[in-house]
């Protein structure tokens, strides 16, 4: 594990989603902010890359249920990608409130202060990356705890990929 700063978060999770095998997942609270309502955008070359090149790859990007239009800002953007390849990519929001964030694939994790929506800002974000399986494990588990309490069906389905 190591630490990282703000200025290596973005290639941190360029390098989650291009080493991706089966899964990536965004959880994060917060994907937008009022005065740059829509930055979410920083990641698409990174995704649509990984999704054209692996077809076995699914992303699930997660939001908290408090906010209908940031959910839906943030389904709406990433349409294009669920239409174009093959359903592989989704956007839900989850029952349970969350501050937490995280971005992370099979193998490596991003436990970080930093929600999607700062990637464009200087703030001193502080995260942890790593790949330690027990620490994966730990966050299956944890993440499973979070998605088993959805009404989705795709959610749910979506836990098959961790087996």
């Amino acid at each position: 594990m190591r630490l990282v700063s703000w200025e290596d978060h973005f290639n941190c999770i360029c390098r989650i989603i291009a080493n991706s095998k089966k899964y990536v997942i965004f959880l994060s609270p917060f994907w937008n902010v009022d005065i740059d309502p829509y930055n979410i955008t920083l990641f698409d070359n990174a995704i649509g890359r990984k999704l054209k090149k692996d077809k076995d790859v699914h992303f699930l990007f997660l939001c908290n249920n408090n906010n209908d239009d940031e959910l839906e800002i943030v389904r709406s953007h990433f349409k294009k990608f669920y239409t174009k390849y093959e359903q592989r990519c989704s956007v839900f929001s989850l029952s349970k409130k969350f501050h937490a964030k995280l971005y992370m694939n099979e193998a490596t994790f991003l436990i970080t202060s930093r929600n999607v929506s700062g990637f464009s800002y200087k703030s001193l974000d502080l995260g942890i990356v790593g790949g330690d399986k027990k620490m994966i494990s730990d966050l299956k588990l944890w993440l499973q705890d979070l998605l088993n309490d959805s009404p989705d069906e795709y959610v749910r389905r979506f836990l098959d990929l961790y087996e």
